[in-house]
């Protein structure tokens, strides 16, 4: 009985054939949501490390800058202002140093100037969208530097903020 039916059968139904392309379908479905959320997961985390990683650069250089400084051209009490101007002299062979920080096209530049020639203009970060330098009123040996990356996606955002005490003058 089983061999007349194997041999009776010639092949599947239509209604079988919808029944099977309907299972691959939703089967295919969901492994493809799956994977593209993995994906658009990843580049959000990679998007926010980069983000992160331009704002430590960007914060490590100028706080660097800003402990052998001795001096800004920042006004305690104003604004914040999305440039600074860091000077400093060298105890030990008295050239005068003056770092100059800007953004640029969304690039954090340091310009270093010694003895009033410019020696050399260096992109620190990359993806700065913005960056702001501030001094609280009465405090003129720390300052403050708010710094927002967007981590090359435009739907990320992380912002931080440094507090930087200048070297003390003689």
């Amino acid at each position: 009985m089983i061999k007349s039916l194997i041999r009776n059968q010639k092949g599947m139904t239509f209604v079988e054939v919808i029944v099977v392309t309907a299972i691959i379908a939703a089967i295919t479905g969901a492994f493809s949501s799956s994977i593209f959320g993995i994906f658009q997961h990843t580049e959000s985390s990679n998007a926010h490390m980069t983000a992160a990683s331009s704002i430590e650069n960007a914060a490590h250089r100028i706080s660097t800058d800003g402990q052998m400084a001795q001096n800004t051209d920042l006004v305690p009490g104003s604004a914040a202002v999305s440039s600074i101007t860091l000077n400093w002299t060298d105890p030990v062979s008295s050239d005068s140093y003056e770092i100059y920080y800007f953004l640029a096209d969304g690039n954090l530049q340091r310009r270093e100037s010694v003895n009033d020639i410019e020696q050399s203009t260096q992109t620190i970060a990359k993806y700065i969208t913005s960056i702001g330098f501030y001094q609280e009123a009465g405090d003129e040996q720390l300052f403050t530097v708010a710094i927002t990356s967007s981590g090359s996606s435009p739907r990320v955002s992380e912002t931080k903020e440094y507090h930087i005490l200048l070297r003390a003058t003689d």
